[in-house]
């Protein structure tokens, strides 16, 4: 059973990161191995290819946790080496390019 912080326990929020990255081998695990380390467990991995570039790929994890953790593992995600860019973005800004799209008659 995984023990709560102080403090943290009606704090948990749903929150989405989006990271640019190299695509590399291991790169999952190594981000993988980053959040269960602060016992953070991963909700959604995303893993897409940016259009237009020949090694750049896109991730979004969303993840359960609260604004501390959340702000810790954004700079632990920047000190990766393939990682360029982090941000919080809003879980309904996120659209996978392949995504399905609902029509009405």
């Amino acid at each position: 059973m995984l023990r709560e912080k102080k403090g943290d326990r009606h704090e948990h929020e749903e929150r989405t990161f989006a990271v640019r990255v190299n695509g590399v081998p291991g790169l999952l695990a190594r981000v993988e191995a980053l959040f269960r380390r602060q016992r953070v467990p991963l909700r959604t991995v995303f893993f897409e290819k940016e259009l237009g570039t020949r090694d750049r790929v896109r991730l979004t994890i969303v993840v359960k946790t609260s604004e501390e953790t959340f702000v810790l593992l954004g700079r632990q995600l920047l000190r990766l080496h393939d990682v360029s860019h982090v941000a919080e973005v809003h879980p309904a800004a996120v659209v996978p390019s392949f995504a399905l799209q609902e029509r009405t008659a």
